[in-house]
């Protein structure tokens, strides 16, 4: 008899870890998906502009992002005395020497929006399905729309005069002035 009873109690311990087992995974599933929706409806009502260096005035109560540069990267790019610290260096440099072309951090974080470190990185300003893209910063300005917004080329540099327009939606690949394909 003992083992009538042994077999019947590992079939109900087996049954209570597969009910655990899948209630903490609903749980955690659940916790996922409300994480994800506070985090839109933060973004949603949050009014953003980009500028191209942080030394522009910031008239109005808006969240000021650095061209080029992820939302989650905001507090590298505030204020202090009117200077910037370089993100891994820590090396101090004035704001307005931000996205002027001319790399003066060692860690490249003063040239998000421009290509003159060749071992930055430049964040597409839209954000589709909820991933941001990222592209070299040596693709900026070089007169081809990598970002899907073609916000990595805010100086129209006409390359190529002679690709046409069906040319190019037909390879998928655009030259300035870029559409918005997002």
């Amino acid at each position: 008899m003992p083992g009538k009873y042994q077999k019947y109690n590992k079939v109900l311990l087996t049954r209570r870890r597969k009910n655990l087992c899948l209630a903490s995974t609903l749980l955690m599933s659940l916790l996922f998906v409300s994480y994800q929706f506070f985090n839109y409806y933060v973004l949603s009502n949050e009014s953003v502009s980009i500028v191209n260096s942080i030394d522009e005035p910031n008239t109005e109560n808006k969240l000021t992002l650095i061209r080029g540069t992820h939302f989650n990267e905001k507090k590298f790019y505030t204020s202090n005395n009117g200077k910037f610290t370089c993100i891994k260096s820590g090396e101090l440099i004035d704001f307005s020497k931000i996205n002027d072309d001319y790399c003066d951090c060692e860690d490249s974080s003063d040239e998000p929006g421009t290509n003159a470190c060749p071992d930055a990185l430049f964040y597409c300003s839209q954000v589709v399905r909820g991933k941001t893209y990222k592209i070299p910063s040596t693709k900026v300005n070089d007169g081809i729309c990598d970002c899907c917004d073609g916000s990595d080329e805010y100086i129209s540099n006409n390359v190529i005069a002679s690709f046409n327009r069906d040319l190019q939606e037909k390879t998928k690949h655009f030259l300035v002035p870029c559409p918005n394909v997002c």
